[in-house]
């Protein structure tokens, strides 16, 4: 089969995602614009969204996504505040 034995493999992915800075998540430097945070986060939205996944890929990405999107909030309150 496919995919056995690739839960535990996801998870390990999840844990490593999560101990990540909102920056490195979105693969952008830490002194980035309004406008490369806006573009890395479409970006990432775009490869993990999980209607665009497979039945068992959906729960992983539905995670990520959670990820993607708190990091972006967090950036663009920064980014705010910084103004």
């Amino acid at each position: 089969m496919k995919w056995k034995n690739r839960s535990p493999q996801l998870s390990d992915e999840l844990s490593r995602l999560s101990g990540l800075e909102p920056h490195e998540l979105l693969c952008i430097s830490a002194d980035a614009g309004a406008d490369d945070i806006k573009g890395a986060y479409r970006q990432m939205v775009k490869v993990y969204h999980p209607d665009k996944a497979d039945p068992f890929m959906r729960k992983h990405n539905e995670q990520v996504i959670k990820l993607i999107n708190a990091a972006y909030e967090r950036l663009m309150t920064q980014f705010e505040s910084s103004k």
